[in-house]
């Protein structure tokens, strides 16, 4: 079975931070801070590429906001992971660091996202 990996985005949790979000997206995108939303959500909806990846694979996927990441894996924000990043779980159940938030802005479209995750993951 393919590792899990942990997608954290750079965003907190909720309906009303979900709609700062989407404002930000539209109003300046360049100044927007979660590469990993930019790439994977339109202003509202998920997309659709990605949507569809996502359903259709086989690879265990967990995805969180900063919030949700610091009360799921409270042994791992002493780490200063910077966000957005994705986490590769191991074995023996330690993470580590998969795509790291530097390496999202070199990301330049879903589709090459999904060809990392595929490339780590066959």
């Amino acid at each position: 079975m393919p590792s899990k990996l942990l997608f954290v985005y750079n965003a907190k949790s909720g309906r009303w931070n979900g709609y700062l979000d989407a404002a930000h997206k539209l109003l300046s995108p360049n100044t927007y801070a979660c590469k990993l939303c930019a790439l994977t959500y339109g202003i509202l909806t998920e997309n659709e590429h990605w949507k569809a990846f996502r359903k259709n694979t086989d690879i265990p996927m967990e995805f969180l906001h900063t919030d949700e990441f610091a009360k799921a894996y409270p042994f791992l924000v002493d780490q200063n992971f910077k966000f957005p990043c994705v986490l590769k779980e191991m074995e023996d159940h330690t993470f580590t660091e998969f795509i790291s938030a530097e390496n999202f802005e070199k990301i330049d479209s879903v589709e090459a996202l999904i060809k990392i995750v595929l490339e780590e993951n066959p």
